[in-house]
């Protein structure tokens, strides 16, 4: 009998089938934008991080801006996937999970103001100003619909604010998601640009 290995065994036959399952369900959900599978939240997070990059970068002006840009994700202990874009000064990260609107999220451990107001001269903005700068970066974009959210601190990070999918979790093809995340991308650039100016204010 003709099997993918060489070898006749009923178990590797099913082991090798299941793999192979696997793999085209991640193809597809690659290629269908689907924001509630890894791959779909991976794929947004690497455009993501390819259209702001550059505006990160424009913002940091003292050494503990640390260059970090970095997409981590995990299955969480309920099975549903999860994906984050760490973009900003360790704490400021976009956070991508099934069945809830794309997050903007600061770490509930960022420094406190007095703690960082002896090594630098501004001090770390709390949540309130966090989240009113958010409000303002995408009250200003055309097309960013926000989300409403549970406004309440976790045990590792707290929400500042939700933008909410154009068509629920399923970007409908490449011309939507790229529509979508260009204007996230200006909500991204337009809330730096008020940390940069409280920065400077402070």
């Amino acid at each position: 009998r003709e099997t993918v290995t060489g070898v006749s065994s009923d178990l590797l036959q099913q082991y090798a089938q299941h793999i192979s399952h696997e793999a085209a369900e991640q193809r597809k959900a690659y290629r269908g934008w689907d924001i509630d599978l890894g791959p779909g939240q991976l794929r947004f997070a690497e455009r993501l991080k390819e259209l702001t990059e550059d505006v990160n970068d424009r913002w940091r002006h003292w050494m503990s801006d640390a260059t970090l840009d970095a997409i981590w994700g995990s299955p969480s202990r309920g099975g549903a996937f999860w994906t984050q874009y760490r973009f900003f000064d360790r704490h400021l990260f976009w956070h991508l999970d099934s069945w809830k609107p794309l997050r903007m999220m600061v770490d509930v451990w960022h420094p406190s103001a007095q703690m960082r107001q002896a090594r630098q001269p501004w001090g770390v903005p709390d949540i309130q100003q966090y989240r009113e700068w958010f409000r303002e970066a995408c009250d200003e974009v055309e097309g960013i619909e926000r989300a409403g959210i549970r406004f309440r601190t976790g045990k590792e990070m707290t929400p500042l604010g939700a933008i909410a999918w154009p068509s629920g979790r399923h970007l409908g093809g490449d011309e939507e998601a790229e529509r979508f995340l260009t204007r996230v991308a200006r909500v991204h650039e337009g809330f730096l640009a008020r940390v940069a100016e409280g920065r400077r204010s402070d």
